[in-house]
């Protein structure tokens, strides 16, 4: 199969997201590409991650622990029933592979 980049769809500068369509002549057959650079997110959290005092309070209502990409964001939801099994979400939030989307240590 040779498949080959056709055309830039959309790009969101804000979200640092493009779509690509991708064509293959052979099989008369195409798909679209979804491509999002998580690296400022990423180094952000970081940042946040490193500047938060571990033995900070968690006074008041609300408390920012971490930032996340919305397409990743949508396959998590997707993949725990729109968030309901909450024992999934709580699974990710805490699995080490996604510390990097942390704003603060934190284990649910």
């Amino acid at each position: 199969m040779a498949w080959k980049r056709h055309k830039r769809l959309e790009y969101d500068p804000l979200a640092k997201r493009m779509q690509w369509v991708w064509y293959n002549h052979e099989e008369q057959q195409f798909g679209i590409e979804t491509v999002e650079d998580w690296r400022p997110i990423i180094e952000d959290n970081k940042r946040k991650y490193a500047a938060t005092d571990e033995r900070a309070g968690w006074q008041g209502d609300m408390h920012r622990i971490g930032s996340i990409p919305i397409a990743l964001w949508h396959d998590v939801m997707k993949k725990t029933g729109n968030g309901k099994d909450r024992k999934a979400v709580k699974k990710w939030i805490n699995d080490p592979d996604n510390r990097f989307f942390l704003t603060r240590p934190v284990k649910l």
